[in-house]
C-alpha cells in the first residue's frame, strides 16, 4: 500500500513541472526541488515514525520526480548532440 500511496505523488509533480517551467524557468526549480527532496527526507533521519513517514515518503518522492523530470528537460538544451 505504501508504495501505491508514494507513486501517487508522481502526478503532482508532473503538474508542478509544468507550472514551474512556464513561471521560473528552468534552473531554479530544479535547486528548489532538490532542497526540498532533502527536507522532506529529513523525518527519515530523525527516524520518525508512522504518518510522518508516509508524508515524508510522499514528498520527497514528489520534489525528486519533479526534479528529475525539469533535469531530462534542460539536459538536452545545455548538452547538444553533435548529430
Amino acid at each position: 500500500m505504501s508504495i501505491f500511496i508514494t507513486s501517487i505523488a508522481e502526478v503532482p509533480a508532473l503538474i508542478i513541472c509544468a507550472i514551474a517551467v512556464q513561471q521560473c524557468g528552468r534552473r531554479k526549480p530544479i535547486a528548489v526541488c532538490l532542497a526540498l527532496t532533502g527536507l522532506a527526507l529529513l523525518p527519515l533521519v530523525l527516524e520518525a515514525e508512522g504518518p510522518v513517514v508516509q508524508g515524508a515518503l510522499f514528498g520527497s518522492r514528489l520534489f525528486i520526480m519533479a526534479a528529475f523530470t525539469l533535469l531530462y528537460v534542460i539536459t538536452p538544451e545545455v548538452r547538444g548532440t553533435g548529430v
